[in-house]
């Protein structure tokens, strides 16, 4: 303890033996934590690939509902089973049915300095060709950082992701919400409000409720979830969660749902931006932009300080080209702060060269991995 402190340092963890990884970022009491699972099923294990979990303010802001409260009639009662289902995790359902037990694997990896991200795949959970999710942390500073999630899934003809914060109340942006049908399937959800026709870059900002008291009173913490799904219909709802012993006591928590529905083979790609903040978002605007050329995601995130970032996630076809940005990129994950028009940071994984301007960063060493900071 001398020699080391009192406090393990602790960084970015894959354990692809258990299929579990770490993205960590911060010191102190501004820790912060991405997590994914990408296996499902086995022993004591739940339904529940690509879940994702974040821990930041000293609070677990994206929560497993843990271990199923079997004081509501046992094992087999819907509010035991509910917490084992696919839909009651931060992943996404196809046709309404629970994930076959199935391991996931790693396809990429990052951990660099202010940019983290995983890649992890396993299309055998849904019996389909593609099921895979992109996650990638990225630091404004010191204190708050951001996730960007994109999940891309072929296979079944109805997708449905799901994504939730801790106690708390929401407010909804962007979004024309009308009563709807509940999901069903003894998913322990409830009170549906849907927009058939959600526009693409609607928000859900969730105000916190510490109600443990995990941290000091009157801190005013939020999760904010932007959606940049094409052609999809939102919904949020209520999910019941168990806060007692043995039956004791119990609550409904706000939820929020993504659905698509088309004909079988359907292709979706899930596209999000989740930032914690306390007081203040620290961005001010989030568009996705067109490419001149190849396929994939672009993603312009302007903070609040004027500057920008720009995060392109490619699906496989080489380059992605932003003439605006004077931007190419051969590469999966691509991550470039801006300051006015000059490229100040550069990111890539899996990467083999990215051209911004006149800056040039290729992968020399063979690692796959960009890295690039500005000097002056």
């Amino acid at each position: 303890i001398d020699r080391e402190g009192a406090r393990p340092k602790l960084g970015s963890v894959n354990k692809q033996q258990w299929r579990l990884a770490v993205l960590r970022s911060g010191e102190g009491a501004d820790r912060r934590a991405l997590w994914i699972d990408y296996d499902s099923g086995g022993g004591h294990g739940h339904m529940d690939g690509m879940n994702i979990g974040y821990f930041s303010k000293g609070l677990d802001l994206v929560p497993d509902f843990g271990y199923p409260p079997v004081g509501y009639g046992g094992w087999t009662a819907p509010r035991a089973t509910w917490y084992m289902k696919t839909a009651s995790h931060a992943t996404v359902v196809v046709d309404g049915k629970n994930q076959t037990k199935a391991q996931g694997k790693t396809t990429l990896w990052a951990d660099g300095d202010g940019f983290r991200a995983i890649r992890v795949s396993s299309p055998e959970m849904i019996g389909g060709e593609t099921y895979e999710r992109t996650v990638a942390t990225i630091d404004f500073d010191a204190q708050d950082s951001y996730i960007v999630d994109c999940f891309r899934v072929n296979g079944g003809s109805d997708h449905a992701k799901f994504f939730g914060s801790s106690f708390g109340t929401i407010t909804t942006n962007g979004l024309n919400l009308s009563d709807a049908p509940d999901f069903g399937d003894d998913t322990q959800m409830r009170s549906f409000k849907t927009d058939a026709k959600a526009a693409p870059g609607w928000s859900v900002d969730w105000k916190i409720d510490d109600k443990y008291g995990y941290v000091a009173d009157n801190r005013d913490i939020h999760v904010k979830y932007t959606d940049h799904t094409e052609n999809a219909e939102a919904s949020i709802c209520e999910a019941w969660v168990d806060t007692g012993i043995y039956g004791e006591a119990s609550e409904w928590i706000p939820r929020v749902m993504i659905r698509r529905k088309g004909d079988a083979g359907l292709e979706s790609t899930f596209v999000s931006v989740i930032e914690p903040y306390e007081g203040a978002s620290k961005i001010a605007k989030i568009r996705k932009v067109p490419l001149d050329s190849g396929s994939g995601l672009a993603l312009e995130i302007t903070r609040a300080d004027g500057t920008t970032d720009v995060v392109l996630i490619n699906d496989g076809k080489y380059p992605m080209e932003i003439a605006a940005r004077a931007l190419t990129a051969n590469g999966e994950v691509i991550f470039t702060h801006f300051d006015a028009d000059k490229a100040v940071q550069i990111h890539g994984a899996n990467s083999a060269s990215i051209k911004v301007g006149d800056i040039e960063q290729k992968d020399d060493d063979g690692n796959k991995s960009i890295q690039w900071k500005r000097s002056e």
